[in-house]
C-alpha cells in the first residue's frame, strides 16, 4: 500500500501490484490518525532525529534488565481483569474499574 501526503496535508493510500484496496472507514480512520500525528512526528525528527529513531526502535537509555513499560502495563491489565472478575458484587466491580484503574495507573 502506497500512502501519498496529499498537498492540503491530507493522505490518501493507493494499492500497488494486485494489492486489495483498504475500506473505506479503515482508510478514513488511518488518514485522520495520519494527519493529526504527522506534525508531532515531523517536529520530533527536525529536533533530533538520532533520538527520533531511537523511539521508534524502543531504544532506551539506562535502565533494568528485562523492564518493558508496555509489557507491564499489559500484566497489569491482566491482573486487574482477575481481580474485577473475583468480585461478586456488581457495582463495587464497576466502582474498582472504574474509579481506581486509571488514577492508579497514571502514577
Amino acid at each position: 500500500m502506497k500512502a501519498i501526503k496529499q498537498e492540503d496535508g491530507s493522505w490518501l493510500f493507493e494499492p500497488e501490484d494486485g494489492e486489495k484496496s483498504l475500506s473505506d472507514s479503515y482508510a478514513k480512520t488511518l488518514a485522520k490518525y495520519l494527519t493529526c500525528l504527522e506534525p508531532a512526528f515531523s517536529k520530533a525528527a527536525e529536533r533530533c532525529e538520532f533520538e527520533f529513531i531511537n523511539c521508534l526502535l524502543r531504544v532506551r537509555g539506562i535502565q533494568g534488565a528485562g523492564w518493558d513499560p508496555y509489557i507491564t502495563t499489559y500484566s497489569a491489565i491482566d491482573s486487574m481483569t482477575k481481580l474485577h472478575e473475583g468480585l461478586d458484587d456488581p457495582e463495587a466491580a464497576r466502582h474498582r474499574a472504574v474509579d481506581v484503574w486509571p488514577p492508579g495507573r497514571g502514577v
